[in-house]
């Protein structure tokens, strides 16, 4: 039970740098800002029992740095796609759930150079309902809840930022 709520507590200020998310508007402060959350809620995965959401997470923040530093072009996409998998599934105990937290990485590395910062909170969406499951499994109810805030606020996000190409 007292590793649950310091999971929970953990998660907590990793959700709280998710939701933010949902209202930057640039693609390199987004990214800035996942390195931080994806931190923070892969401890979290780790103290309940989900190794594959931290390996994951952790890959996550090497292959942020990386695509700052390279043009982050389809072979450096399929490098991280195939190391976060070689990586996480070999510790995944608690079956289909385990995959998701891959699934999630490889979704965000697709696009993660894409121009349209649409196309990336439509990402930080779908990724959302995938953790929503594995959070709510884990028992990590505080990043269950911000998953669904961070839907809810990557929804206004696209909408504000459509509102303002159409006045453009």
């Amino acid at each position: 039970m007292n590793i649950t709520i310091i999971a929970n507590t953990i998660s907590l200020i990793g959700c709280l740098i998710m939701v933010s998310m949902g209202l930057i508007q640039t693609k390199k402060n987004i990214v800035i800002a996942q390195c931080f959350q994806v931190f923070f809620m892969g401890v979290a995965n780790l103290l309940s029992g989900g190794v594959t959401g931290f390996t994951s997470n952790m890959i996550t923040i090497v292959r942020n740095i990386i695509s700052y530093n390279v043009t982050f072009n389809w072979y450096y996409k399929l490098f991280f796609c195939a190391l976060t998998a070689a990586l996480s599934l070999p510790f995944n105990k608690i079956g289909w759930l385990g995959y998701l937290p891959v699934i999630c990485c490889c979704i965000f590395t697709l696009v993660l150079d894409t121009k349209d910062e649409r196309v990336l909170k439509l990402a930080l969406i779908v990724t959302a309902i995938l953790f929503s499951f594995f959070d709510f499994s884990l028992q990590i109810y505080t990043a269950f809840i911000f998953d669904l805030l961070t839907i809810l606020t990557n929804v206004i996000g696209i909408c504000m930022l459509q509102k303002k190409i159409n006045k453009a």
